[in-house]
């Protein structure tokens, strides 16, 4: 199992994953090898939250939320919990 910790100002999450739960990639523009947890462990966790950060991304959050434009071609739109509400903080 990983163990997996992130804290944002004051607040602070910590998780067990274990290995079949998450997936390497790819960053599409820089190369950079990022290491995610898949959709399935997202929609079925206990809650689930975005940090998102930057007025650039203001249109696409509200393509997302709204489910209007181009809002499928965002992987933040596969984000649907099952027993949970899903949480916006922005910055």
């Amino acid at each position: 199992m990983m163990d997996i910790r992130l804290q944002y100002s004051r607040i602070q999450f910590s998780f067990g994953i274990l290995p079949h739960n998450c997936e390497v990639a790819r960053h599409p523009d820089s190369g950079q090898k990022r290491v995610t947890i898949t959709g399935k462990l997202i929609n079925n966790a206990n809650g689930s939250l975005f940090l998102v950060t930057g007025e650039s991304k203001a249109e696409k959050v509200y393509e997302i939320v709204t489910e209007e434009g181009n809002f499928r071609s965002y992987p933040a739109s596969l984000v649907n919990p099952a027993t949970a509400d899903l949480i916006w903080f922005f910055g």
